[in-house]
This record gives C-alpha cells, structure tokens and sequence, in this order.
C-alpha cells in the first residue's frame, strides 16, 4: 500500500548507500500533521487507493533535500507519501487528482521522486555511460 507519514515528529530516513559520511548527517526537523496524513489517506482511499497511515516513517532523501532547499527553516508541517514503482504513471496521476481538494484547503502538494530515487542512472549519464546528458 502507499503509506503516508503520521508521526508529529518524524525521523530521518537515511535509505540510500555510497555517499560521502557528510550526506547522513543531514537533518530537517519539520513537524509532522496527523491530521493532514489522516485527510491523505481519506481522499486516497475514496478514490480506490491502497493506503495506510505510516506512524514510523521518517523524511527520506526525495523529501528532506528539496524541502531544505526550498524551506530550509523547516517550520512547515510535512506529510510524506510513499510511491510505488510497480503502479505505473497512470495511477501515479489519479493519485494526485484524488488529493487535488487539499489545493482549496491551503495544502502545498509537491512531488520529487525522479530526480531524487535514480541518482545511479543520472550519475551514469553525467559520466557518459548512457541516460541522462550533462547540460552545457
């Protein structure tokens, strides 16, 4: 199921291998919203979602690096969703269409997955071994 992050204060999620020790360090200290996650998991399950309310997951790499980059005061409450590779793009979108009502409720919606859980293909492509091309 996609989980969506419910703790009031999450941890970090250090899911990633190979980088300088510097890169584990890393902290964003965010507040949680149960009460957000909870209304996520509403609008996902009335359109057809497989969900589930995630207490224990913390902010990993595609949500802590944007967001400190973006808000690095980190004051903004987070509520993180996990995606799943094997659904496909189509339901990836009907994912957001389902949680388009949060808009009209103040909601920031943001996505990051691409540019931040294939970070081996895109280095590839910087080295010239294919994929992704370096900018000029």
């Amino acid at each position: 199921p996609i989980r969506v992050s419910s703790a009031r204060k999450p941890t970090m999620l250090y899911d990633y291998g190979g980088f300088p020790e510097d890169s584990y360090a890393y902290k964003y200290p965010a507040p949680g919203n149960p009460a957000l996650a909870a209304r996520v998991a509403e609008l996902l399950q009335a359109a057809g979602h497989d969900c589930a309310l995630d207490g224990d997951r913390g902010f990993d790499h595609g949500v802590f690096v944007p967001l400190m980059l973006a808000f690095p005061e980190a004051k903004i409450p987070v509520v993180a969703l996990s995606l799943d590779a094997s659904l496909g793009a189509e339901k990836h979108l009907a994912m957001g269409a389902a949680l388009e009502p949060l808009r009209a409720e103040g909601v920031l919606i943001l996505g990051s997955g691409q540019s931040y859980h294939n970070m081996r293909v895109l280095m590839q492509g910087l080295r010239g071994s294919g994929g992704a091309s370096r900018a000029g």
